[in-house]
C-alpha cells in the first residue's frame, strides 16, 4: 500500500527512492520487491543491532571483572563490543543453509554435490584453534577473525554502522548505570527471534 502511494506521490524517503531512483524498464522493483528490500533493511539493520546490544549488556553484567575493566579503560569499548559479538551472537546450532557445488570431504565426512550444510557463526566463534579458551569471555582477546559480519563478497554492508551503534550503546550505558548497578537475572524474560533468542525484559537495579 505504501509503495503504491509513493508511486503516485513521491516523498523524501527510502521507498520513493527505491521506486523513482531506477531507470524505467529492466531492474525496476515491483511492490513485492520494495517490500522485500525494506523488510530486509529493517531486519538486518535494526533487529540484529538490538539483539547484539541486549546480549552485550547482559554479558558485561554477568562478568563484573570485564565490566570494571571497560569502565576503567573506556578505550576498550570497541574490544568489548567485538568480544560480546564473538561470545554470544549467532545460533550455535546453525542458521545459514548452504549447498555443496561438488563432492568433497570435510572433517572426515564425505559431502556430496547437492548436500545441504548448516553454517554456524556461533560455533565458529568457539573454535579453539582460532580463539584460545573460547568459552572464556575476555574483552582483551584478539577478535580480528570475527565472522559475525560475514566474509569476502558477503561481508555485511552495515558492519561499520552496527559497530558504531553498539559502541554508542555501551558508552551511554556506562554513563547512566552507576557502578553498583546490577542485572536482575532472575527477572529476565526471553523470546525467540527465528533460530535465536533475546531478552524481551532485561531489568536492572540501579543500586
Amino acid at each position: 500500500k505504501l509503495a503504491d502511494e509513493r508511486r503516485q506521490q513521491p516523498q523524501e524517503d527510502l521507498i520513493s527512492d527505491l521506486i523513482h531512483g531506477q531507470a524505467e524498464g529492466d531492474g525496476v522493483l515491483d511492490d513485492d520487491g520494495i517490500v522485500m528490500a525494506v523488510a530486509g533493511l529493517v531486519a538486518a539493520g535494526s533487529e540484529t543491532t538490538t539483539l547484539a546490544a541486549n546480549g552485550m549488556l547482559r554479558l558485561l553484567f554477568q562478568h563484573p571483572e570485564q565490566l570494571a575493566l571497560v569502565r576503567a579503560e573506556r578505550e576498550r569499548i570497541p574490544d568489548a563490543v567485538r568480544e560480546s559479538l564473538r561470545f554470544d551472537f549467532g545460533a550455535p546450532t546453525g542458521s545459514s543453509a548452504r549447498y555443496a557445488l561438488e563432492d568433497f570431504e570435510l572433517c572426515g565426512k564425505k559431502i556430496r554435490k547437492g548436500d545441504m550444510l548448516m553454517m554456524s557463526v556461533g560455533a565458529a566463534h568457539r573454535d579453539p584453534r582460532v580463539f584460545p579458551d573460547p568459552d572464556r569471555f575476555d574483552i582483551t582477546r584478539d577478535t580480528k577473525d570475527l565472522l559475525v559480519f560475514g566474509h569476502g563478497p558477503h561481508y555485511c554492508l552495515g558492519a561499520n554502522l552496527a559497530l558504531q551503534e553498539l559502541r554508542c550503546v555501551l558508552e551511554s550505558a556506562l554513563d547512566f548505570l552507576p557502578e553498583n548497578a546490577r542485572l536482575l537475572e532472575d527477572q529476565i524474560e526471553w523470546e525467540s527471534i527465528g533460530v535465536m533468542r533475546r531478552a524481551s525484559r532485561l531489568p536492572f537495579d540501579f543500586g
